[in-house]
């Protein structure tokens, strides 16, 4: 029986054996660097997507019509040159997929308010209608495509 325990000398515990620190941190913080980049890169994911399909063709739409308005001849005609839009614009729906912004033009002979009304389908932004409303409440059309519309009709 006095064979039986000559093969165990040492009492193995685990607590009284040191722990080496050094090479676990090494984990922790390439872990923790590591998932948080790892989440970092989602976000930034997510907010280039955001941008390109959200708030880019939004601000495309509000560019172009604004140009269009500040170089109109009827706006220079009762604002003066130069024709500034002060932004932001004011954002109101009208229903579903209607939109219209809103905003002061103005230059050194008056001011007047810029109107556009837009339809939205997705993420694509059309022109409905574009106007300026001046001081004595009178609303002067600037869309392109309205000054080509002839009302012909045959009246008898």
């Amino acid at each position: 029986m006095s064979h039986e325990f000559e093969n165990v000398t040492t009492n193995e515990n685990p607590i009284s054996q040191p722990q080496s620190t050094k090479s676990n941190s090494k984990y922790w913080i390439f872990g923790a660097v590591g998932c948080f980049g790892l989440i970092f890169l989602v976000c930034c994911g997510i907010g280039l997507g955001v941008y390109l399909v959200i708030y880019k063709p939004f601000t495309d739409f509000q560019t172009e019509n604004v140009t269009l308005a500040t170089e109109s001849p009827e706006v220079q005609l009762v604002t003066g040159t130069p024709a500034v839009v002060k932004q932001p614009m004011n954002i109101a729906t009208k229903g579903p997929q209607e939109i219209e912004l809103s905003g002061e033009i103005s230059g050194p002979d008056g001011s007047a308010t810029l109107v556009i009304g837009a339809k939205v389908n997705g993420v694509t932004w059309e022109r409905d209608y574009i106007f300026i409303r001046t001081e004595d409440d009178q609303e002067i059309n600037l869309d392109p495509e309205a000054m080509f519309e002839l009302d012909i009709s045959d009246e008898e």
